[in-house]
């Protein structure tokens, strides 16, 4: 993968949703959608041509069946890119994973706080 449209594993499985499928008694992930967020130094056109090159990636991946994007915009600038893969049917058991569930405890995204608005 390229510097310019690899994106950081541990983000992108912070943030999306996985769809499965059940099959023969085993459970299958079908489907990945994964939010990426522009950096702050990009413009609309730098960050749509670094989400087709990592369309282009996965699409040539093996085990994809069919991607695609979508952009979020908020006054006119990308705030966010939904990215949705649809893969071949791939054995998925449940991991061990501890970290509390309903994001009580997630962080800001990013790393990007927000400070509230001044009166």
């Amino acid at each position: 993968m390229s510097s310019t449209a690899a994106l950081d594993e541990a983000t992108l499985d912070d943030y999306g949703t996985d769809g499965y499928i059940w099959r023969d008694g085993q459970r299958l992930r079908v489907k990945m959608v994964r939010t990426v967020q522009p950096r702050r130094d990009e413009t609309n056109s730098g960050f749509e041509h670094r989400m087709d090159r990592l369309m282009l990636q996965l699409a040539r991946m093996a085990s994809v069946l069919e991607c695609s994007y979508e952009f979020e915009r908020r006054g006119g600038s990308i705030s966010l890119c939904s990215i949705t893969v649809i893969t071949k049917p791939t054995p998925s058991p449940i991991i061990v994973d501890e970290r509390p569930a309903g994001a009580r405890h997630a962080g800001p995204r990013g790393g990007q706080h927000r400070q509230p608005a001044s009166v």
